[in-house]
């Protein structure tokens, strides 16, 4: 049985993020994932300032910046005012489009080299703790064999196998709205652009992929109640953009497609004895701008810092406490507002008419438009 001071499940931004932070302190860490590589399509696409702050002092920013489409704006919920970024105080006052698996291979390169041991095939398939530590079994190419750990972290997403073996309920409200996702090649892609379109209808957004193609992300009241289960069709796509926009754009060549539950949910707590959570595994956002992964990328960090100071540094256990309490009052805020943006985007009754205007003309006001790009940004500090 191998015995290691940290196992953190699930290799992706944020899991790789905390095991490469932890590293930093001398602690050494184990990284199971049961993928073979990293993400083999785009997820998010965005990274906000904080992000792009935390990871600069880690010596990353730059070049993902290079990789990526640095953009002054950005919206919220599809509205035809957009956020301006390019006024907030920060050396990054930008969204950065980037496909969420060049951020992936960029974690894993630096956690590698700090000395972080990566191992993939490897499926966590049951944890159990006590009073010393956790067990885990873990299913490999070779069979199945335990690893003790002082503490794990789970950051294996919303489906999260460790908080549902620690015993951590994971709940949210009845609403659910569905969007059709694709990754397409577009003959006569809209001039906009980046820019989301939202005219009462329905809303479109769309962004820039490698490799000629677009994300299209679509919604409207033929489509928000579809089941979410099962992938989505090439005609559902081309069907919705059609009644939203009047267009297909000559959509065609679909790489992914996919009906995709905007639903939010809530750990009840972010740390159970020594079983600790971030990211997906702790929250599911409504998928509004990759929030979802900033969000994390800041879990990891708190997370991190807190549990390092704990190991290396002596600090009494109190101080997960803290990061749970601190980091689940956080993304309870995040939650409210990508809630909002649910609401705005996926209600086509005259009430929500009605919310869109008003929102509208409210975004229209500098001061107003200045504090939601803050929020979005994630620039609000811990305590705000």
């Amino acid at each position: 049985m191998d015995d290691v001071p940290v196992v953190v499940v699930g290799a992706g931004p944020v899991g790789l993020l905390v095991a490469s932070d932890l590293a930093l302190t001398g602690i050494r860490v184990t990284l199971l994932d049961k993928r073979v590589h990293g993400a083999e399509w785009t997820r998010a696409l965005h990274l906000y300032p904080r992000a792009l702050e935390m990871l600069s002092r880690r010596g990353l920013a730059e070049e993902l910046i290079a990789s990526g489409r640095p953009l002054t704006r950005g919206h919220f919920a599809a509205l035809p005012v957009e956020l301006d970024f390019s006024v907030l105080d920060t050396p990054f006052p930008f969204m950065l489009n980037l496909p969420q698996e060049i951020l992936e291979r960029s974690l894993e390169r630096h956690a590698r080299a700090l000395g972080v041991t990566v191992r993939r095939r490897c499926e966590v398939v049951s944890v159990c703790q006590d009073r010393a530590g956790v067990d885990l079994t873990v299913r490999e190419t070779v069979g199945r064999h335990r690893i003790r750990a002082r503490y794990v972290v789970g950051c294996d997403g919303s489906h999260s196998l460790v908080r549902a073996h620690a015993g951590i309920a994971f709940t949210g409200p009845p609403v659910r709205a569905t969007s059709l996702l694709a990754d397409v090649i577009l003959d006569r892609p809209p001039p906009c652009g980046t820019a989301p379109s939202n005219d009462g209808r329905g809303v479109l957004l769309l962004w820039p992929l490698p490799e000629r193609l677009h994300r299209v992300v679509v919604i409207d009241e033929h489509t928000v109640g579809l089941p979410a289960h099962g992938t989505a069709t090439l005609a559902e796509v081309r069907a919705a953009l059609r009644r939203v926009c009047g267009d297909d754009f000559g959509v065609r060549a679909p790489r992914r497609l996919a009906r995709v539950c905007g639903a939010s949910y809530h750990a009840e707590c972010y740390r159970a004895g020594r079983v600790l959570l971030a990211g997906d595994a702790a929250h599911a956002l409504f998928p509004a701008g990759g929030q979802g992964l900033n969000t994390g990328l800041q879990d990891a960090v708190d997370l991190a810092g807190a549990l390092g100071a704990h190991l290396a540094g002596g600090a009494p256990a109190e101080l997960l406490d803290a990061y749970a309490t601190r980091r689940r009052a956080a993304v309870a805020r995040v939650l409210a507002s990508t809630d909002l943006q649910r609401a705005v985007m996926t209600d086509f009754t005259v009430p929500g008419t009605v919310l869109k205007c008003l929102l509208t003309r409210l975004l229209a006001v500098p001061a107003a438009n200045r504090a939601l790009a803050t929020t979005v940004a994630g620039l609000l500090p811990p305590s705000d």
